[in-house]
């Protein structure tokens, strides 16, 4: 756009000249207070920038849950409430993992809520995901279908196991096989947990409806046993999140919602 001094009308120069000295001067006050009002009414009317992405929307990750517990097997009944609020994503899932290929080495299965891929945008998902000891293959994200009772009080059954006789990962959902991985690796740790990837995304549940992980169980020495729930709660813990533990139980919420 041009300058608002190369926009007006030019006044001719010998129509100028046949003004007198106060002509002149009272012509030239008119035509400094007309372009000070045009350009005062073009500030006033100027469009704001296009507002940028909230802060809360940032990647900020989030954990609520347990961790370092020992073994190679991991289980739980996960039941809640849909989060009302994803900015980025909400997930729960039990996972097997190796401390010393941190922070590869992982597989995991539960529930996910995306406000975008890799999972259809705002459906509740099943999933599964693996990554091997060095991060070269993976993350590998698979969806294993919506969730049509959308958390609405019911639960699922869980579990991922290292089979040290046949050397391969097994995913289960409701005790029913998913599938099995071979992974260059094997597990030394378990771990039962809410994900969530900024501050605007809702922590499962709600502090009128809390979100539990039930039978929780880890798989040692040819045997599954409930750990202890109070152990490390979240790293780093989720500043919206609530945790209460008990017996072979804990349960999860956001602080901010009912």
């Amino acid at each position: 756009m041009k300058p608002l001094s190369q926009e007006t009308t030019p006044v001719p120069l010998p129509i100028i000249q046949t003004f007198t000295h106060w002509q002149q001067r009272i012509l030239l006050v008119l035509l400094l207070t007309a372009s000070f009002f045009l350009i005062k009414h073009n500030v006033a009317n100027a469009q704001p920038l296009a507002p940028q992405m909230p802060q809360s929307c940032s990647i900020v990750y989030g954990f609520d849950g347990i961790y370092n517990q020992s073994g190679w097997g991991s289980q739980a009944t996960i039941g809640g409430y849909q989060p009302s609020s994803v900015c980025n994503a909400s997930s729960n899932w039990v996972m097997v993992n190796n401390t010393n290929d941190y922070p590869h080495a992982y597989e995991q299965i539960g529930y996910i809520r995306y406000a975008g891929q890799p999972a259809p945008t705002n459906e509740n998902r099943y999933f599964t995901e693996y990554q091997d000891a060095t991060g070269s293959d993976g993350p590998i994200f698979t969806d294993l279908g919506e969730d049509t009772s959308y958390w609405g009080g019911s639960s699922d059954t869980f579990s991922v196991y290292y089979d040290t006789s046949a050397g391969l990962f097994k995913i289960l959902l409701n005790n029913n096989l998913l599938g099995e991985a071979s992974l260059n690796w094997s597990p030394n740790d378990c771990q039962w947990v809410d994900e969530t990837h900024a501050t605007a995304d809702h922590v499962l549940g709600g502090y009128n409806h809390h979100t539990v992980f039930a039978n929780v169980l880890y798989l040692q020495n040819g045997a599954w046993h409930a750990p202890n729930t109070s152990t490390n709660e979240g790293n780093p813990k989720n500043p919206n999140g609530g945790f209460a533990s008990g017996s072979d139980k804990f349960y999860i919420w956001d602080t901010r919602y009912s």
